[in-house]
């Protein structure tokens, strides 16, 4: 009778862990990341070989669980960010995971374009298309997060300045957007506000035979802050120098098609997962340096700090180590 008791009483325990290990809380735990090694994930035919490594930098996300949300209260690393906070307030969570993909995807694309012409290679754009990667809240239309657009008023788009140039003549404040969605082509309406669409486009870029590159991604890789270290990567393996002279390189920032790079979020945690890895170098964008100075400064790491603008910058700054 006593082991059939405690036997009830381990099973209660197993059950009730279970329950609390499943309960999600309205809650994201954001921590310190880690490394993501390029060398294997962008591959040439007869690229130059590297004596280091250059190398991604992330943002850990955990959806919030008792266990998970009562260890980051302790833990100085780890910060508690509203759902509400994380997901904007007309989007949904399924939009906001292919709104990263579409960025992601679209990251790559521009890091091989910039790359390509910094090591003054041939690399032929042969389509643009604009798509569609938010919905602004002041927006009047029925358009949604990966709509690609192909028509306006039975105008054919071919690219964003097609849309800009369109909207800059056109006099009617409701306008007709033919779109391509998942392969199916769907009619969107639209009434303008001061004369704009309210969205957020980018161009999806087909390549015209990417020369020798054999890409590798993972399902649940997000957002565009990785381009400029995915950039010098490629750029890396395209020319005779090696920028990493033996060194573990890290940083994050994105990157447009001219070598521009951009701001990013969430460079505290980018930069404790580089230090935690032993990274000599991490990179970051201007608008992102003067944080990432302080962090280093108040916690004493041992990292070299660079701060880029454009591609070209980062690399004449990594030769000059």
């Amino acid at each position: 009778m006593r082991k059939i008791k405690n036997y009830i009483i381990v099973l209660l325990i197993i059950v009730i862990g279970t329950i609390i290990l499943n309960i999600e809380l309205p809650f994201y735990i954001e921590a310190p990341g880690g490394l993501t090694k390029l060398d294997d994930r962008y591959k040439i035919i007869n690229e130059y070989n590297s004596k280091g490594s250059i190398n991604l930098t992330y943002v850990s996300e955990y959806k919030a669980n008792i266990p998970m949300y009562i260890y980051s209260l302790i833990n100085k690393d780890y910060d508690i960010v509203k759902k509400e906070d994380e997901i904007p307030v007309n989007s949904t969570y399924k939009e906001e995971k292919l709104r990263g993909r579409l960025m992601y995807e679209d990251s790559i694309n521009n890091a091989i374009i910039a790359s390509y012409r910094e090591a003054n290679k041939k690399i032929n754009i042969i389509k643009r298309i604009p798509t569609v990667v938010y919905i602004t809240e002041d927006s009047k239309s029925n358009l949604k997060v990966g709509d690609q657009i192909i028509k306006i008023n039975n105008k054919i788009i071919n690219s964003k300045n097609d849309i800009n140039e369109y909207l800059d003549n056109n006099k009617d404040s409701n306008i007709e957007i033919e779109v391509l969605n998942n392969n199916k082509k769907y009619i969107r309406h639209c009434t303008l506000v001061e004369n704009k669409i309210g969205v957020l486009i980018i161009e999806d870029k087909t390549i015209k035979e990417i020369p020798n590159i054999k890409i590798t991604t993972k399902n649940d890789e997000y957002g565009p802050s990785g381009g400029l270290m995915i950039s010098l990567e490629i750029y890396n393996k395209l020319t005779e120098y090696d920028l990493t002279k033996g060194l573990k390189i890290s940083g994050t920032g994105t990157i447009d098609e001219y070598g521009n790079v951009g701001s990013i979020d969430g460079v505290k945690y980018k930069l404790k997962g580089a230090v935690k890895n032993k990274a000599d170098i991490f990179i970051v964008p201007y608008e992102n340096y003067k944080e990432t100075i302080k962090l280093k400064n108040k916690y004493h790491y041992n990292i070299k700090i660079l701060k880029v603008k454009s591609l070209s910058e980062a690399i004449k700054k990594i030769k000059e180590i």
